[in-house]
């Protein structure tokens, strides 16, 4: 394909130095995920991982990094942030992780210990300690460009205790870093990283934290070169103490990366401007800014990519309602970027029109609108209690009876369909095989137990905005679309609706309890997805990061799970009633909901428009605060169904 750039300055003709090899598309991204953990409730204190959190911060922050930093993390806070934090992370974005506090090595896995640590035995540092592999890993589904994770937590162990020995003496085991990531030691393995020096050691940092922000700082050196002189000086004052500390590096990164690029510039004469020919190529133009030439090239390979995915998931879609819209969406969003990237293009005008008429085509085959659904009239007294309303009868529909497994009905016009499900016994968590492909899964989804349900009702899409709006009389998501899902609803927003729709139908309306969205979602399975094994066939059956274009999508416009049920994963996160516990050593097998008296954190599952493929297995939990209202959460309703 022929390309033409009209970017070139008229005024001053500059060329970036050659030596900038790693190169990002236009909106990539350099994002930081700091912690420091100091206050330990059952161990050691610190005194110095806050400080050098907040260093590294600063630094990160000036290298033009958008950072998130977090101090005295328990486990609930180190899987919500490390959470947040990938869910943020597009292909192509560079990415920096650091972590000072106490780790421990057990068997062959590494740990980092969140402050809540209680730990009497091995088994139980490997269920309430934070993993290594699995901090990696999920950086590693994200895609980044380039990653590079450091851990300062090399010191003694902190968990010997006289009677029983739990974890290495010291250090933590060597690391097999996934493509394109870099993991960084602050000490090498059977070693003690150093706080200080000495007594009189009146640096507010640890020796390896305060050697890598000042080596960091230089301009034009690449991380490998950074990293050599960290592990040179790191050595030498460690052996002014008679101590021995080298910091470890395993490396899997591809290109150069640079925290400050070279500055040198090359300064070219500034010829008469020239009117550029329509058929020029890029090479017979002066000066050419190499910036612009990047911004081109990826903007012309976003138009590549978008004529693909699109015209799959168009031919997927076809036969579910609202697809069309979506492409129209599609081929609007894409003409916004083209237009930010390319402001002046002339040469390339076809390719924008071509955009224009697939859209407009797309308009003719459906001229569905996204306008939010208006509200049908409801009796709503005001200052009448909820259990007073008045109830027209002719708003009600007759459920029809009886109503087998597999069956599907609605109380009422308004109200969500419903499916009904079968009841049964099944395995829920996941077993010590599979997660991530690594040996084990994340603790909080063990021991796999099994658990028996009764017959009930699920929603079969997550409720719409244009159900909300019917019984509340507003919308407030972000994402406006009748068929699309409601978000951006606190819990207590929730159960106001629950109860108008309890109300409506003379029925009871829920949020399902966590044993039975998971037995709704696998649906008789026990592979990672219900689908099998295979993430890439992801796309087929939900709306998550590799294809929602950033938002929520209708509902029902992915295939189902083999019991009817759309978008059980991805598109939004969906309420449980379970209060959030760390593993599932003390739950109910019954079906029931797991509830505590001081419950601030609740369960969410399924995954959202924002996550990579890990977090939509059928097991994946996601603790949120109570209070969380969101564009990625959302919820489906639970009855039961009336003989």
């Amino acid at each position: 394909m022929k390309l033409s750039f009209t970017f070139i300055s008229s005024i001053a003709r500059v060329c970036l130095c050659a030596c900038l090899l790693v190169t990002l598309p236009a909106h990539a991204k350099r994002l930081a995920l700091v912690m420091g953990n100091d206050n330990y409730s059952s161990v050691t204190k610190l005194q110095k991982a806050g400080n050098d959190a907040t260093a590294m911060a600063r630094e990160l922050k000036a290298a033009g990094f958008t950072v998130q930093l977090h101090k005295d993390l328990n486990y609930r806070g180190m899987v919500k942030a490390v959470e947040t934090f990938t869910n943020s992370i597009t292909g192509g974005d560079e990415v920096v992780v650091f972590y000072a506090g106490h780790g421990v090595q057990i068997k062959n896995g590494s740990y980092l210990l969140p402050t809540d640590i209680e730990a009497s035995s091995e088994k139980e540092v490997e269920k309430t300690a934070y993993e290594l592999l699995a901090l990696t890993d999920m950086i590693s589904e994200a895609k980044p460009a380039f990653s590079l994770v450091m851990i300062d937590a090399c010191r003694d162990n902190p968990l010997k205790a006289s009677g029983r020995s739990v974890g290495n003496a010291r250090g933590l085991s060597a690391v097999e870093p996934p493509k394109g990531q870099m993991v960084v030691y602050s000490a090498s393995r059977g070693q003690q990283a150093l706080d200080r020096l000495n007594d009189s050691d009146g640096n507010p940092n640890s020796v390896f934290t305060r050697e890598f922000i000042k080596k960091m700082a230089k301009p034009g050196v690449k991380i490998e070169d950074i990293l050599r002189d960290v592990q040179d000086s790191v050595e030498s004052l460690a052996k002014t103490v008679n101590h021995d500390q080298r910091p470890a590096i395993y490396n899997e990164a591809r290109g150069n990366f640079y925290f400050f690029a070279p500055t040198t510039v090359q300064v070219l004469p500034s010829p008469k401007p020239e009117p550029v020919s329509p058929s020029a190529r890029p090479g017979t133009v002066d000066g050419l800014n190499l910036a612009d030439l990047e911004r081109e090239e990826a903007t012309r390979k976003e138009w590549t990519t978008w004529q693909s995915r699109m015209k799959a998931d168009f031919e997927k879609t076809a036969a579910f309602v609202g697809s069309t819209d979506l492409m129209v969406k599609a081929w609007e969003r894409f003409l916004q970027v083209w237009s930010q990237d390319n402001p002046n293009s002339q040469d390339d005008e076809s390719l924008r029109l071509q955009a224009i008429a697939k859209m407009d085509a797309a308009r003719q085959v459906s001229p569905q609108t996204q306008q939010v659904a208006t509200k049908p009239e409801l009796d709503k007294p005001a200052n009448t209690p909820r259990k007073e309303q008045s109830i027209p009868p002719a708003q009600a529909t007759q459920t029809p009876a009886p109503l087998k497994p597999g069956s599907v009905f609605k109380d009422c016009d308004i109200c969500p369909e419903m499916v009904v499900i079968p009841g049964g016994t099944f395995q829920m968590g996941s077993e010590a095989t599979g997660f991530f492909g690594r040996n084990k899964p994340v603790a909080n989804e063990m021991p796999r137990h099994q658990v028996t349900v009764k017959q009930f009702a699920i929603g079969k899409y997550e409720v719409t905005q244009h159900e909300w709006t019917a019984f509340m009389g507003s919308n407030p998501s972000k994402f406006k679309g009748g068929k699309f899902p409601v978000e951006q609803v606190s819990r207590s927003d929730i159960y106001e609706f629950l109860q108008k729709l309890s109300s409506l139908t003379g029925k009871n309306y829920r949020l399902p309890t966590e044993a039975e969205w998971e037995y709704a979602a696998r649906a008789g399975t026990t592979n990672l997805y219900f689908f099998g094994e295979d993430s890439q066939k992801l796309v087929d059956y939900a709306w998550y990061s590799r294809n929602s274009g950033y938002s929520t999508q209708a509902v029902g416009t992915k295939f189902p799970n083999p019991f009817g049920l759309y978008d059980m994963l991805g598109n939004v996160w969906e309420w449980t009633q379970d209060c959030y516990s760390s593993n599932y050593e003390k739950v109910p097998v019954d079906g029931s909901p797991n509830l505590k008296s001081n419950c601030y954190m609740d369960v969410a599952r399924g995954g959202s428009w924002t996550n990579v493929e890990p977090a939509l297995t059928s097991a994946y939990r996601y603790p949120a605060q109570y209070s969380l209202a969101a564009d990625h959460v959302g919820f489906r309703v639970v009855t039961f169904p009336v003989p």
